[in-house]
């Protein structure tokens, strides 16, 4: 699965509950965008909810059809538009 690699292994690494996850998001100030996928089987929907609700100024996106890595193409296009919305709103 995800752990297997390379590209992801030093986030997993960085997500390992060794750390008060919303002391931590308290702490990010900076206008912040969390994209989550319906269909995502690594990170359940709960947790990028609360990711919304400890970093003030932020944006949570579910994207219907889409899993973690957003691997499914139909949804490229959507998931780029939304990124590319945001940046405009803040740059």
């Amino acid at each position: 699965m995800a752990a297997g690699d390379e590209r992801i292994k030093g986030l997993i690494l960085l997500a390992t509950p060794g750390y008060n996850m919303e002391e931590v998001c308290q702490r990010i100030k900076c206008p912040t965008l969390i994209l989550h996928g319906y269909l995502d089987e690594l990170v359940p929907r709960h947790q990028a909810h609360l990711l919304k609700k400890y970093i003030s100024n932020s944006e949570l996106i579910e994207i219907e059809g889409a899993d973690h890595a957003f691997t499914n193409p139909e949804k490229l296009n959507e998931v780029f538009n939304y990124i590319s919305d945001w940046f405009k709103k803040y740059w």
